[in-house]
């Protein structure tokens, strides 16, 4: 009697890999789905962070010079400066700051003053809203005390209007 050869082969059916690849493909575009949608929350967190940091660099300065500093948004810049030690804050690509309500925008301002700092660490106190797309993120300045305060959530512009 002789041996019975199987001549099953190793490797995977044109099937299979197919359904692999269909699969790998939709879970790849549901993460990318998902990521494209949070770039404009990540850009206003990174820009709120950033500004933050200045900010803070500011009431520094201002504290240790025992002088005041201006902090002044320039528009066509989309950039902050400050008074005292002439430092420039560049807002990444299609991150903007809203006009302050209480400003009239008829003529276009090109620049107007964030916040200011003074001597003792106290501030003119402000709420600066940063734009990016249809996504906003407001940063608070204490009147008092100068401390910054960033809001947790991002919110759109239609939930703004619904408040």
């Amino acid at each position: 009697m002789s041996p019975r050869r199987s001549y099953r082969r190793a490797g995977f059916t044109l099937i299979e890999l197919i359904i692999v690849v269909l699969l790998i493909s939709i879970s790849l575009g549901v993460l990318a789905g998902r990521n494209y949608s949070q770039q404009d929350s990540l850009k206003l967190r990174t820009a709120a962070r950033n500004l933050y940091s200045f900010l803070l660099g500011a009431r520094s300065a201002a504290v240790l010079g025992r002088a005041e500093n201006r902090c002044v948004y320039h528009r066509g810049a989309d950039s902050v400066s400050d008074s005292l030690r002439q430092r420039q804050l560049r807002l990444p690509a299609a991150v903007t700051m809203a006009l302050p309500a209480s400003l009239d925008d008829d003529p276009p301002l090109a620049q107007w003053d964030v916040v200011t700092y003074y001597a003792d660490g106290s501030s003119t106190g402000s709420a600066i809203k940063l734009l990016c797309g249809a996504s906003q993120l407001q940063l608070h300045v204490d009147p008092v005390l100068g401390f910054i305060t960033i809001d947790d959530h991002v919110s759109t512009v239609d939930e703004e209007q619904q408040q």
